[in-house]
């Protein structure tokens, strides 16, 4: 059975497709790559309001130690004595190591305070930006709201 093309058969009989020149395949996916960096690369503040600071003292009741970031899931009760959970946005996990921190620094129950930028859209959703520990130990991430040293910069900026 032949395919109908208007190229001519090769060796087989069968019809030959038209051929794709991998300079454009190639140049093709290197665009699509560098249009898509930015959802790769860290955030920092993308999300969160500069003007909604928040501290919270709560007690972890889970922990995601994965990439992009740290996502600690925090139980901060209120003066009505309900629960509410935070998701505490933070480091990359390599960084926090590097910081001296593990999975064993946020042990479910294990109280900590935070101090960072609520979400934009008033969820509770928060980067933390100073996260204290029970023995004092602080972990410091940057704010990059202004883009600062650890942030992502697009090209050109």
């Amino acid at each position: 059975m032949r395919l109908s093309s208007n190229a001519p058969p090769n060796a087989s009989g069968a019809a030959r497709l038209p051929r794709i020149h991998h300079a454009a395949l190639i140049g093709a996916f290197l665009t699509a790559s560098l249009l898509a960096v930015p959802m790769w690369a860290h955030h920092g503040s993308t999300g969160f309001d500069r003007n909604k600071r928040v501290h919270l003292v709560g007690k972890v009741s889970l922990l995601e130690w994965s990439n992009p970031h740290v996502v600690i899931h925090l139980d901060v009760g209120g003066a009505d004595g309900k629960i509410d959970t935070w998701l505490v946005n933070t480091i990359p996990p390599n960084t926090a190591r590097r910081q001296g921190s593990s999975k064993d620094s946020f042990e479910v129950g294990t109280e900590i305070s935070v101090d960072g930028y609520q979400a934009s859209d008033g969820s509770n959703h928060v980067n933390g930006v100073i996260i204290v520990l029970p023995d004092g130990k602080k972990i410091v991430t940057p704010d990059c709201f202004d883009n600062g040293p650890g942030c992502y910069r697009p090209a050109g900026r």
